[in-house]
């Protein structure tokens, strides 16, 4: 049932003549793009969407990926195709721009969790070493008793006591 000139999530599905799941998801990936108003948790798109999602949709079909219809939607919209400059839109108490991770902060993290790997290995091997090191100095060890035992006479290894 459409309130007035605002469409509901589902409403919007029906119009589009696709799931709620897509135009939510759409709603999140082009948030920017798309008119709307909220209330609270409640979204009411403008009617002005339609054509928004319609182009999404239409994009999709043709086998567009993301960042495609994105460039796109800055063309047809007007607006600067700026990464840097993000604006916060909550969806469930999430901020979109904390979501949208750079890809130089990618590769950043990348490169640190490769760092901490090499380190881990390598620490894996000091730590190997220091058990073959205990392992040997245990051998050892038993390998001396095993001789001063050997160095007994045979009265005192029968007998069980030393002169």
């Amino acid at each position: 049932m459409n309130t007035g000139q605002l469409y509901s999530l589902k409403e919007m599905a029906k119009e589009m003549d696709t799931t709620w799941q897509s135009i939510r998801s759409w709603k999140e990936q082009y948030y920017q793009f798309v008119p709307m108003e909220t209330a609270g948790k409640q979204v009411w798109f403008k009617p002005e969407a339609v054509e928004v999602f319609q182009f999404i949709k239409e994009a999709k079909e043709k086998g567009l990926d993301h960042h495609a219809i994105r460039s796109e939607l800055f063309q047809i919209s007007g607006q600067a195709d700026d990464e840097d400059a993000q604006e916060t839109v909550e969806t469930d108490a999430v901020p979109v721009d904390m979501v949208m991770v750079k890809r130089e902060q990618l590769e950043e993290m990348q490169e640190t969790i490769q760092a901490l790997q090499k380190e881990v290995n390598e620490l894996k091997e000091k730590w190997a070493e220091v058990e073959i090191a205990k392992r040997d100095q245990t051998l050892m060890d038993n390998l001396r008793d095993i001789r001063d035992k050997k160095k007994k006479g045979l009265w005192s290894r029968v007998m069980n006591f030393t002169l």
